[in-house]
């Protein structure tokens, strides 16, 4: 098509400039997508700040002694996933701090971290499967988590 001749719109039946450029449109378009990665940034610098003032607030309330609340943080930081959060409230539960004793439970909140390659949740998995407790003893089962955790650096895992 020759410079300076404009064409209708296929679909809309509207002129159309032959200069890319010069199409609003796009030119929006381009600017959301050059500005999608600093959006998603912002979003994420978001979610970990947050999720970093919660297991503040859940390691400030466990060192006050204040169980219940230490509970509340790490359950919620837990349930996102956050491998800190799950191996922190599987001690609590372990340990019965703000909830009574509940092994079954702690198992399964160190398996949840343990399997997101969290080298002390491995360590008190691997225990728990040794001493027998929330799940059947399985020294195998030990073996293959303390191995983990070892290889990871952990220093009493790599004693066991």
């Amino acid at each position: 098509m020759p410079v300076g001749v404009q064409s209708r719109h296929p679909v809309a039946g509207q002129r159309r400039s032959p200069n890319p450029l010069a199409d609003p449109d796009r030119e929006v378009r381009g600017m959301i997508v050059r500005s999608l990665p600093l959006v998603l940034a912002v979003i994420l610098y978001g979610s970990l700040a947050f999720g970093q003032d919660l297991l503040r607030t859940g390691i400030d309330a466990y060192r006050r002694g204040d169980y219940p609340e230490a509970l509340k943080a790490f359950r919620v930081l837990a349930e996102r996933g956050n491998a800190n959060g799950q191996n922190t409230l599987g001690i609590l539960y372990g340990r019965g701090l703000g909830v009574p004793a509940d092994h079954a439970e702690a198992v399964k909140w160190f398996r949840k971290a343990a399997k997101q390659g969290h080298a002390v949740a491995q360590h008190n998995l691997g225990t728990a499967y040794f001493r027998g407790r929330g799940v059947a003893a399985n020294d195998a089962e030990a073996l293959k988590w303390f191995r983990k955790a070892a290889a990871q650096g952990h220093a009493a895992s790599q004693h066991n």
